[in-house]
């Protein structure tokens, strides 16, 4: 216990230096971020807070958008959850602020000021610290700039960053910006709220007028200028391939290039890019079964394909494809799993690929400096989303002043100082599903992505996967949601935690290194881990509790719980496994794109088509039942009408339970899980997806705004 100011209101205290908040003496998980926005409502308290004085506060001298602050107090009102009318209850003035809602006292006494506390105290001294080092470094710092610049050419300095405007304010989603070469307008991803597909829209940026380029059904991807502007690219993604499309940017007749299958879907970002000399698109495309997304070159005239890279399933699918402004290389995303995304670029005629970054974190988009000087990404690397710039001459990327909580998209203006940005607001939680029922109650929520949830072989516990803390973990909650708490270190980034039979141990793998690994409660109720000194995917354990089973470039294994050598089991490569009651049976998807869930009879070890018709990249958006399986569907019109259905495996029918609130993005939701008594099912849905347009205005030195 400290002496130290805190503040009080309600059952609440907030302590100001250790940014912590507790509920009567329990500390409460929340964001430094949303702490903060916290802090600057109840040292104003009850005056109402201006909007532009909380992201002051909050982000100084940062670039961010409103969404950011709205997101903060609707997570704030989620963890204090009161009333109107108590303590702590978070008023909106429409226009202009917010207000919490008094009485709130100023204590000068003691303060529950454990562990947590402590190291909170201390990274922010040692933040403060920092900051005073980092003037002083400064200092020297502008005298050696002045040098460097006198001796450097304007394309490696950094880039001035500032005067935020909104382009868009739609309800709903407006995302994959993309800027005509002469910077007049902008053409963008547009899911209205409430309908199922994105649509693709071009905006003029002078006028604020706006139109749709293609009326046609799918959903809509990748939007790509030809290089006079004339003609807007783009995919059409249906249930079973991928149109490649060309209309005229003023409406019109398009034609549709080529198709191209399957289908890429659940992908943010985006899948398609022209070359300068208006002869080719660069396309993501999965042009082998079985393997990750690649890049194809197809050409405009006469759609010839030539495939430039294949990588293989340890290394990830290509996307987010862009060419160099003099055509030469092709930078690109390779996306090695949800949480890890690096930046690398190849010659368009093909040859060794260049890695740019080496991170380990996410990349959620990239684009080229004009003149092809350097290239900007946006990455999580530092903690949250923010701009770097990489010059090509080599050497450190330059951080920029636009930051982000969520994913940032965004495209650059060719000759102008501008860029049009986009942040992902895709909020991941854990909701209930009664089935007799059929209502719908949300578990497990917070400021991060909660998926992956699983019940507990007695049905009295949850295991799911968490970022809320920076980092993915596993943690465990009780059966209501209640009790949160993580189980495996920091570091790990773990997969899907599957149960033991018996409900003392937990298996999963990390999506980086494939590595197995068991963590074990023991008697004190503490969980220990424990490596398995094999790789794989998808891990989960036999029904006697004697062998884990995982997928396999080769096929799939099972592994001895106690140790010991890998056995192969199945000849076919395998992930999202799940072991009949049997014990005799595996369920599984084959590949990342698969539509489909076979089983393998690991008796007989063969392996036949059980169902087909899962959400494309959904792999693991399925529970078995008995007799069954339960899973998320797709109507045959639209890969984003989504449903709950039921597949009877001795009928061999599909039944229709109910549509899904909103598409789900398969993308790291991770598995369903069907509580031992068959009546429910933990699902992940997103909640409130949401994503503005805005103008930034972006320019190096030498270069008018």
């Amino acid at each position: 216990m400290k002496n130290r100011e805190v503040y009080e209101f309600g059952q609440f205290r907030l302590d100001p230096v250790g940014k912590v908040l507790y509920r009567l003496e329990e500390p409460l998980h929340l964001t430094r971020k949303a702490v903060e926005t916290l802090l600057v409502l109840v040292q104003n308290s009850p005056e109402v807070v201006p909007k532009e004085q909380i992201l002051t506060a909050v982000w100084p001298d940062r670039v961010v958008e409103e969404a950011n602050l709205t997101q903060n107090i609707s997570v704030i009102r989620k963890t204090l959850g009161v009333s109107n009318g108590e303590a702590g209850y978070i008023e909106t003035f429409a226009g202009r602020g917010y207000r919490l809602q008094g009485p709130v006292t100023r204590n000068h006494g003691l303060a529950p000021y454990g562990d947590e506390g402590e190291q909170a105290a201390e990274r922010s001294r040692g933040a403060r610290l920092g900051v005073i080092a980092a003037v002083a470094v400064s200092v020297v710092g502008l005298a050696l700039l002045l040098t460097w610049v006198t001796n450097r050419v304007l394309r490696n300095e950094t880039p001035e960053v500032g005067g935020l405007q909104p382009v868009t304010r739609l309800q709903g989603k407006e995302y994959q910006p993309a800027i005509s070469p002469d910077g007049r307008l902008v053409a963008f991803l547009w899911a209205r709220t409430g309908d199922a597909s994105p649509r693709l829209y071009i905006r003029n940026l002078e006028t604020g007028e706006q139109a749709e380029i293609s009326s046609a059904p799918g959903h809509h991807s990748s939007p790509a200028w030809s290089p006079d502007g004339s003609r807007i690219a783009f995919l059409r993604i249906g249930p079973k391939s991928t149109e490649v499309v060309i209309a005229p940017r003023g409406g019109g007749s398009e034609r549709v290039l080529t198709q191209i299958s399957p289908p890429a879907y659940g992908f943010d970002q985006r899948l398609m890019d022209w070359s300068p000399d208006g002869r080719t698109l660069v396309v993501s495309h999965e042009s082998t079964p079985g393997l990750p997304l690649g890049l194809l070159l197809i050409t405009v005239e006469n759609a010839v394909r030539r495939t430039l890279t294949q990588p293989n399933l340890q290394e990830g699918s290509d996307v987010d494809p862009r060419f160099s402004p003099n055509g030469r290389l092709i930078s690109f995303v390779r996306s090695i799993h949800r949480g890890q995304q690096e930046l690398y670029s190849i010659p368009v005629t093909g040859g060794p690929v260049r890695a740019w970054t080496q991170d380990g974190r996410q990349v959620s988009a990239h684009d080229w400096e004009n003149g092809g000087g350097a290239i900007y990404y946006a990455s999580d690397k530092g903690g949250e989303f923010r701009l770097w710039r990489q010059p090509i001459s080599g050497g450190a990327p330059q951080q920029l002043g636009l930051f982000g909580s969520f994913p940032l998209q965004f495209c650059l203006a060719r000759g102008k100082p501008f860029a049009i940005y986009a942040e992902l607001n895709q909020d991941r939680n854990v909701w209930e599903y009664e089935i007799a029922s059929r209502r719908w109650t949300r578990l497990i929520a917070s400021t991060g992505q909660d998926a992956s949830p699983q019940y507990s072989p007695r049905g009295d516990e949850i295991c799911f996967r968490s970022d809320r803390t920076g980092q993915e973990r596993l943690w465990l909650s009780k059966a209501d949601g209640t009790g949160q708490v993580p189980i495996t270190p920091e570091g790990l980034e773990p997969s899907v935690g599957r149960w033991s039979p018996s409900g003392g141990a937990i298996v999963f793998n990390t999506p980086k290194t494939g590595e197995l690994h068991l963590i074990e409660r023991g008697e004190d109720g503490q969980w220990k881990l424990r490596p398995l000194g094999h790789r794989g995917v998808h891990p989960v354990f036999s029904r006697d509790g004697e062998w884990i089973y995982a997928g396999g470039t080769d096929g799939i294994i099972r592994v001895p719980v106690g140790g010991g050598r890998a056995d192969p089991v199945l000849s076919t490569m395998g992930m999202s496994l799940e072991a009949e009651s049997s014990g005799r049976v595996l369920y599984f998807v084959r590949e990342s794109l698969d539509a489909a869930i076979w089983r393998g009879d690991l008796d007989q070890g063969t392996v036949e088509k059980a169902l087909e018709g899962l959400v494309p990249g959904c792999t693991s958006c399925w529970a078995l039942a008995r007799g069954g399986v339960y899973y998320l569907g797709t109507s045959p019109e639209s890969l984003d009408k989504q449903a709950l259905f039921y597949y009877d495996f001795r009928r061999r029918k599909s039944t229709l339970i109910e549509p899904y609130p909103e598409p789900l993005w398969p993308l790291g939701s991770g598995p369903f899980s069907l509580s031992p008594d068959g009546r429910k099912l933990l699902c992940v849905r997103l909640d409130s997806p949401s994503s503005d347009l805005n103008r930034l205005a972006i320019s190096t030195p030498g270069m008018k705004r």
